[in-house]
């Protein structure tokens, strides 16, 4: 995403020889809609440039055979060497059917460019702005020092903690283990969230190197960089966003899907959060499983990830095996002497086992939901308007201004700049509220910004109560809507035209 060597909030001033060897590409002659890169409704061929961008091959990987005109409007915000670039690069042709099958630029809420072909103003000015602000007062959009020290250290606490306390055939000792690794693993995680955004530092394998190794105890990483940093960041919020509906059977958080007996649970808060603190273990075991059989990254999997790609394959697989035998198995032979009765050693083992996944998938589950489920997020997502738009009306910031949030969230809580901005490390983003904040005022967009932590908590538990009943009427945006106006403080009020949703359809 971010090149590498050159400061991505100005443009080069010299001549940029990438460009000039981009434009001696050629397409290949045998066209495969599913081996094409989607920008801009326009079809590319970027087979001959993996290897050669700046900001390295796993994200063109991760795009190919698909729109990727969201994430490149994202990851380039304040230079013009991407643009540059692509403009070199021969369009390859293909049928209008193939562009209306694979360019989702023009739907509602991913749009980028108004009917007349002016960019959209909004993100013009966001940009604008945003990026002068980083430019007069010099701001790397990677990683502090500080941050990266922390959140390391926090890293290598935790082979000590393993060896020392959890694998200590001794109960309490074991579980209180588990429990710190819990939370240091997930505060860790924000290596592995930034890492994975390219974020942590204009270093390719930086990025690499300290994604992964944070998402060790998280997320399988082969996974996560499509749920998330491609499936999350596109279709934000709607139905085929994996990275927010991962247990629909068990809870029901969008109003698109089938209601079970399960849902009428989700009206006790604790319910949810017993279903949440699945999310680990999901998405290092189970969720993979299901891309290997599907061989798909997307929901429903329409979109397959290339078989050639066998490094990332044998990720994925190590990875799902990795976890179990270094959090169970082997923990589980280290102590099988412990105890005459194996049954004793085998429950200690997978209790420890549970608490860790508990802890770490509830922390993950909560922080990870709370900024996208309330009853104005969700029905953002299906408005018709800008991609930009989009990102602000679906999310929702809390405690902006708090260390302690900053912390035990991940970086996470300040989620729109995030969305606008996702190759700006998360400690970089703070500056930046106020001026979204007030151009969004200034267009009419909903601007959700929640004072307390419990304020915004409450607002995803009333939404999640409207979805417990198969009748009880969900409301959502009415087709066509532009947008709800003005910002909250603490909750969220909004202008938009609404209908209801109940299980038999739509009603005005």
């Amino acid at each position: 995403m971010a090149p590498r060597d050159v400061e991505t909030i100005s443009s080069p001033a010299t001549k940029d020889t990438l460009a000039e060897a981009v434009s001696q590409m050629n397409p290949s002659k045998e066209v495969n809609k599913n081996r094409l890169w989607y920008i801009h409704g326009k079809a590319y061929d970027l087979t001959d440039f993996i290897y050669k961008h700046p900001g390295g091959p796993t994200v063109l990987l991760n795009t190919q055979g698909r729109d990727c005109t969201a994430l490149f409007e994202a990851f380039h915000p304040f230079t013009d060497r991407p643009a540059t670039i692509l403009s070199k690069m021969k369009e390859v042709t293909v049928s209008p059917e193939v562009l209306a099958e694979k360019c989702t630029d023009i739907s509602k809420g991913n749009w980028f460019y108004l009917p007349d072909g002016t960019p959209d103003p909004f993100w013009a000015a966001l940009k604008e702005r945003c990026g002068r602000y980083m430019r007069e007062n010099k701001v790397d959009r990677t990683m502090k020092w500080s941050t990266f020290l922390l959140h390391v250290f926090l890293l290598l606490i935790q082979p000590p903690m393993w060896w020392f306390g959890y694998v200590n055939a001794y109960p309490w000792y074991s579980h209180a283990a588990a429990l710190a690794m819990g939370v240091t693993t997930w505060i860790a995680g924000r290596l592995g969230h930034d890492g994975g955004h390219f974020a942590i530092s204009r270093k390719y394998w930086v990025n690499r190197v300290f994604g992964n190794w944070a998402g060790l105890g998280l997320s399988n990483m082969s996974y996560w960089e499509i749920l998330h940093n491609v499936d999350h960041h596109t279709d934000t919020n709607t139905e085929k966003d994996p990275d927010l509906y991962h247990y629909v059977i068990f809870l029901r958080d969008h109003p698109n899907y089938p209601w079970s007996i399960f849902h009428r649970l989700q009206v006790a808060r604790v319910y949810c959060y017993l279903v949440w603190s699945f999310t680990t273990a999901g998405l290092l075991m189970i969720e993979p499983m299901n891309m290997l059989l599907t061989g798909s990254g997307t929901r429903p999997p329409t979109v397959r990830l290339a078989n050639f790609r066998l490094f990332f394959w044998v990720k994925l697989v190590f990875h799902m095996l990795l976890f179990p035998t270094v959090m169970l198995a082997i923990p589980m032979w280290l102590t099988w002497d412990s105890s005459e009765n194996k049954w004793v050693v085998f429950a200690i083992r997978f209790a420890s086992f549970v608490i860790y996944c508990g802890v770490t998938g509830l922390l993950f589950g909560i922080f990870s939901q709370v900024n996208h489920f309330s009853e104005d997020c969700i029905a953002a997502a299906s408005r018709d308007t800008s991609w930009a738009v989009r990102q602000v009306e679906t999310a929702a910031n809390f405690c902006v201004d708090s260390s302690f949030w900053s912390l035990i969230t991940a970086g996470i809580h300040i989620q729109i700049e995030h969305h606008l901005f996702p190759s700006l490390s998360s400690d970089r983003v703070l500056p930046l509220v106020p001026i979204v904040e007030a151009t969004c005022k200034e267009f009419g967009v909903n601007y959700k910004n929640f004072k307390t932590f419990p304020s915004i908590l409450d607002s995803v538990h009333a939404y999640i109560d409207t979805l417990a009943f198969p009748n009880k009427p969900v409301v959502v945006a009415a087709e066509g809507s532009t947008g709800m106006e003005g910002g909250v403080e603490g909750g969220a009020e909004g202008g938009a035209e609404l209908t209801t949703v109940t299980s038999e359809g739509v009603k005005a």
